[in-house]
């Protein structure tokens, strides 16, 4: 949003004041993103994106449920790492 400002040092300073506000405002919102993914995770509720090998997302609940045929890879793969 681009505000009408003069070259006048009260021009200046408010533009000042409004970049600090808009990063204020940005990092806030990073930061309250951040926390709402957290929690989302927390609850083993997709945050976004696809989900991991062996796992599918329920429909009804929205939460990760194993997909036994991928899941079944991944301990293959597991059992091979050790």
């Amino acid at each position: 949003m681009e505000q009408p400002l003069d070259n006048s040092p009260e021009g200046a300073f408010l533009e000042g004041i409004l970049e600090a506000m808009a990063e204020y405002y940005s990092r806030n919102l990073g930061r309250e993103v951040m926390k709402g993914m957290r929690e989302t995770a927390f609850q083993c509720r997709p945050t976004g994106g696809k989900p991991p090998m062996g796992y599918d997302i329920d429909p009804s609940s929205r939460r990760y449920i194993i997909n036994e045929r991928e899941a079944e890879a991944v301990r293959i793969i597991f059992s091979m790492y050790r």
